[in-house]
Parts: structure tokens; sequence; C-alpha cells
């Protein structure tokens, strides 16, 4: 049982670091691209600070954008574990 948990802690670790290594870069780089620079500086750095400034914060809104990722695929893994189990 520990072993499994310690299995699905670190898929989670992955999956967020992803998230945030990733993700929030690219999420950066299509508004940048589409709706113009972001903030006042425009910098991958002032995104990177506001979205760390609104986690710490407890931004219900950037907790379910950097989750989201990690709760999909867990869904996904959840969903082939079963269609295993019944075939």
């Amino acid at each position: 049982m520990a072993k499994l948990l310690r299995r699905e802690l670190v898929v989670m670790l992955v999956i967020l670091a992803a998230t945030l290594l990733i993700l929030v870069p690219a999420v950066y780089w299509v508004g940048g691209n589409t709706l113009g620079p972001y903030g006042d500086s425009g910098t991958l750095g002032t995104y990177v600070s506001d979205v760390a400034g609104s986690l710490s914060g407890g931004d219900r809104g950037m907790w379910f954008f950097v989750v989201t990722p990690f709760l999909s695929i867990s869904v996904l893994r959840l969903g082939f574990a079963w269609a295993r189990k019944i075939s």
C-alpha cells in the first residue's frame, strides 16, 4: 500500500511540475500572441510571478488551472484501469 501511495505521489508531482514548467509558459506565449503583451512589462517572469502570487494567495481559479491537468489524467488512468478490470 505504501508503495502504491508513493508511486501516485510521484505521478502527481511530475504532472504538477510539468504543468508549471510547460503549461504556464505556453499560456503566456499564446496569450501574448493573441491578446498582446502581459501587464506593464510583458515578460514571462512577470507572468510566472503573478501565477505564483495567486497560488500562494489561495486564488481558487489559479489552483483550478494548475490542478486540472492532474485531475484529467487521473480520471483517464482510472477509466483505463476500470476497463482492464472488467475485460
